[in-house]
């Protein structure tokens, strides 16, 4: 098992971006989980953005 999936972080995972600053790692909400990964493994995260409402 990856470590992305070990995570929760999986296909279909929907994902909530809580920082993104420019120094730092991407913090992120995750099945309300909070979880802070470095920029190289965030990077990795192809993602799809569902309008706000949507």
């Amino acid at each position: 098992m990856s470590r992305m999936a070990a995570l929760g972080i999986v296909p279909g995972t929907l994902i909530v971006v809580l920082s993104n600053a420019r120094l730092g790692p991407v913090i992120l909400d995750v099945r309300a989980s909070r979880l802070a990964l470095g920029r190289g493994q965030a990077a990795r995260i192809i993602v799809r953005v569902i309008p706000e409402g949507g």
